[in-house]
């Protein structure tokens, strides 16, 4: 996964697929739902041909099976796009917007795909890149739409001596680029395929605790200007519970959050998919104080967690079974 490091690469033509008269010739099995502005879940599997569009605030379930993200695993969403994977080589990368049905193609990459991959800001900023953390390794790899390779630069010169572990999360927080690993929070940013890795020198977080063994983070998410981080525990046949901390920006803390009011958090445990939150006041088909989640014990169940009282309500989505893979979907 070599690149130019610091200067421009060469550019190809941008491949997008679909035009406006063709979208008007789709049937509609072809196409996905009306989307709005709601958020939505999406279940999809390489192994079908087909996908299913779940309206977390009508209830409704909407089968589809849409041409270009057959033989794909969903594997985010970012910014409206939908991020997908090739499921036969697991090294290919296509941008999916499932509004516009604008299709772009991504280089091949060299090794397999990262878990956690992301778009550092709206496609139609200039320096939008398409940035993939592996878990384990200290680097990242990147492209803008165009590029006919990616970039691998190290991230060796921003982590503490002392970092042996592996990446927790990232997310976007004040629209940029931040990770946590080794309980430590970075800002991440690329300028002209140059990669800066900056200690935000936050000091490392109490954190949660269960059976005298400390957790890391499951996901990071921004809500109403704060960033917060969530942590999952599993309790068995007792079912989930959730703990919260969020950034005190000024005194460069985490403090301990006992309720979310009027947001409602947006989860994907399956993979390092994408999380989102949103006021229920501007949404009012959203349950304040909630989590909406999925994770991989049982992919076709969408769970929602009420943060104050602790509790768990259990959906079943029809028609999808265990490899169906969900993701949520933020137009």
């Amino acid at each position: 996964m070599e690149g130019g490091k610091g200067e421009e690469k060469e550019r190809s033509s941008r491949l997008v697929e679909g035009g406006k008269g063709e979208e008007e010739e789709r049937p509609s099995r072809f196409k996905p739902p009306a989307l709005g502005t709601n958020p939505w879940l999406v279940y999809g599997t390489g192994k079908s041909r087909k996908q299913i569009f779940y309206d977390v605030f009508g209830g409704s379930y909407h089968l589809k099976s849409i041409p270009e993200m057959r033989n794909k695993l969903i594997w985010n969403c970012s910014y409206g796009w939908l991020i997908l994977l090739d499921e036969k080589t697991l090294k290919s990368f296509t941008l999916l917007n499932p509004i516009s049905m604008q299709n772009i193609k991504l280089p091949r990459m060299r090794e397999i795909a990262p878990a956690c991959v992301l778009l550092s800001r709206p496609l139609n900023d200039p320096n939008c890149y398409l940035m993939c953390f592996p878990m384990k390794k200290k680097c990242v790899v990147f492209c803008k739409v165009g590029d006919v390779e990616w970039t691998e630069q190290d991230l060796d010169l921003g982590l503490p001596p002392n970092d042996n572990g592996s990446l927790s999360c990232v997310g976007i927080y004040d629209g940029q680029v931040h990770m946590l690993r080794s309980q430590e929070l970075f800002l991440v940013e690329i300028k002209d395929y140059n990669v800066t890795c900056t200690n935000l020198k936050v000091k490392r977080p109490s954190l949660p605790q269960r059976r005298n063994r400390a957790h890391r983070p499951d996901s990071m998410v921004e809500s109403s200007g704060e960033l917060f981080l969530i942590f999952r525990f599993s309790l068995g046949i007792c079912g989930q519970l959730f703990e919260i901390i969020k950034l005190d920006s000024q005194k460069k803390v985490w403090v301990s959050v006992q309720n979310l009011n009027d947001r409602a958090i947006f989860a994907n445990f399956c993979c390092a998919g994408p999380i989102a939150s949103f006021s229920t006041k501007e949404c009012p088909g959203l349950k304040d104080n909630t989590i909406y989640f999925t994770f991989p014990k049982d992919q076709s169940i969408l769970y929602q967690y009420n943060f104050k009282e602790k509790r768990v309500a259990i959906y079943s989505c029809p028609n999808a079974t265990q490899d169906w893979l969900p993701m949520w979907f933020f137009p």
